[in-house]
């Protein structure tokens, strides 16, 4: 049984036609064991800030994420699996009246199969289920809504050469 640990960490700044638009800061600590020679699990911690680059930036703020990911060797068949947690605390959109929430929590279920080689080709299939739940409610012209988004990414198939 092997442990493999990280911990590393990056500073980003952006800018767009000569206007800042973000920067971040951001830290993470990564493990990863392999119990098997054919298995692994991995899970991963990060947390970072935006400071305030123009004043009506909504990605200001800060953001956590928690990351499980398990991955297996059947003969030539590789399967993974993931669960993915993530807080956000950013600065929301406050315009006179209306109130746009962008502080998403979301929870997320990934899973993937790839075969190692068929004919010279990588054939593979994944799909990706995503909630986010908004604690704040959204107003907009009277009217409050709580969001809570539900994203599927499709089982799709691709095939690289």
């Amino acid at each position: 049984m092997a442990l493999q640990t990280s911990v590393g960490g990056y500073f980003d700044t952006v800018y767009i036609g000569g206007g800042h638009l973000e920067q971040v800061a951001m830290a993470d600590a990564q493990a990863r064991i392999r119990w098997m020679p054919t298995a692994s699990c991995a899970g991963a911690i990060s947390s970072g800030t935006s400071p305030a680059a123009a004043a009506s930036n909504i990605s200001t703020g800060g953001s956590s994420a928690c990351r499980r990911t398990r991955g297996s060797r059947l003969g030539s068949t590789f399967c993974a699996s993931a669960i993915n947690s993530s807080s956000n605390n950013r600065r929301d959109l406050q315009q006179q009246a209306d109130f746009f929430s962008a502080s998403p929590t979301r929870h997320s279920l990934f899973a993937s199969v790839a075969l190692r080689e068929l004919g010279g080709w990588q054939p593979d299939a994944r799909g990706e289920y995503r909630i986010s739940r908004y604690h704040d409610p959204d107003r907009q012209n009277g009217i409050e809504v709580t969001r809570k988004d539900h994203r599927t990414v499709s089982p799709c198939a691709r095939a690289v050469p």
